[in-house]
């Protein structure tokens, strides 16, 4: 797959097939920094998207404040990713490949 992957393609027989559920299983996070975190401390997970010949990883946490994370590709087909919360609160996590947010 390169660059954003479809969210439908036509079939041979011209029928519009939904490949995001089939392409949902290929991407995952995990880390602490995605659970927990504490003000003025460095939060910190990892993306996981295989196969992906992308590095336009977006991530915003929003709460009470909002905060544009970094992006650090490990040239494995996984991505790093840092964020400070300098208030406390709950934060929703907002990531994205190529625009397409993550579950």
């Amino acid at each position: 797959i390169t660059g954003a992957p479809p969210t439908t393609t036509e079939s041979p027989a011209n029928e519009t097939v939904d490949l995001e559920e089939h392409l949902e299983s290929a991407y995952f996070a995990e880390g602490p920094g995605l659970e927990k975190g504490k003000v003025g401390t460095e939060c910190f997970f990892t993306l996981y998207a295989q196969g992906i010949k992308t590095s336009n990883i977006d991530c915003v946490i929003t709460g009470p404040e909002t905060i544009r994370a970094d992006v650090y590709d490990n040239s494995d087909g996984s991505f790093d990713i840092e964020w400070e919360p300098n208030v406390p609160g709950q934060f929703v996590i907002d990531l994205r490949i190529d625009g397409v947010p993550i579950k």
